[in-house]
């Protein structure tokens, strides 16, 4: 994902970097990084306890550590939209320089939207081919509706044109590589405490 190879580029310029996987519908993040756990993100919103030392886990690439999304949640927008989660951001806010969450897809889940609102700022990830105007524009209305900060829109997938996208997008894939756009990410990340 997007967020693991942002996650693993700031780690390597020696800043503390914490992943989260925050899609409790279809995890990711233990299955990349080959870690199981039975304590995740669910089961750290569900307490009010301070943070257990189990439910971080180190991934083996210097300064990037993992909260997994742990057992599936019957109600995860229930657990996203309560205090315990401001809570626990403004914990890890405090012990990491970046923390960054990985989502389900804002048009499907209004998980994103929820976490979003409570983020610093949020990159929009789609995939070029997969993804019409419309579909874009109702997922990015969304964000923009909870006020979320849209820090950018970051074009994943091979596009025959970025045409099909909304005119400031396609300037965006047109004027900036992938590695590009990841150093304007991190000098961004620099000048908002991105969360």
């Amino acid at each position: 994902t997007l967020a693991v190879n942002m996650a693993i580029s700031l780690a390597d310029t020696g800043k503390r970097v914490l992943l989260v996987d925050a899609d409790f519908r279809q995890p990711s993040l233990g299955r990349i990084f080959n870690v199981v756990s039975a304590t995740g993100l669910g089961s750290l919103l569900e307490s009010s306890e301070p943070l257990p030392v189990t439910a971080i886990h180190h991934t083996g690439t210097p300064w990037l550590d993992l909260i997994l999304s742990g057992p599936t949640r019957r109600n995860p927008s229930e657990l996203l939209n309560g205090q315990n989660f401001i809570d626990l951001l403004g914990d890890l806010a405090e012990r990491y320089d970046y923390v960054l969450l990985d989502s389900p897809p804002a048009v499907t889940f209004t998980d994103a939207r929820t976490i979003a609102a409570s983020c610093d700022a949020t990159l929009m990830v789609i995939r070029g081919k997969a993804v019409n105007r419309p579909v874009f524009e109702r997922a990015r209305q969304g964000l923009m509706n909870i006020g979320a900060n849209l820090a950018g829109v970051v074009i994943n997938g091979e596009t025959d044109s970025p045409s099909t996208l909304p005119a400031q997008e396609g300037a965006l894939a047109d004027r900036f590589s992938g590695r590009q756009l990841l150093r304007r990410v991190q000098s961004f990340a620099t000048d908002v405490n991105l969360i």
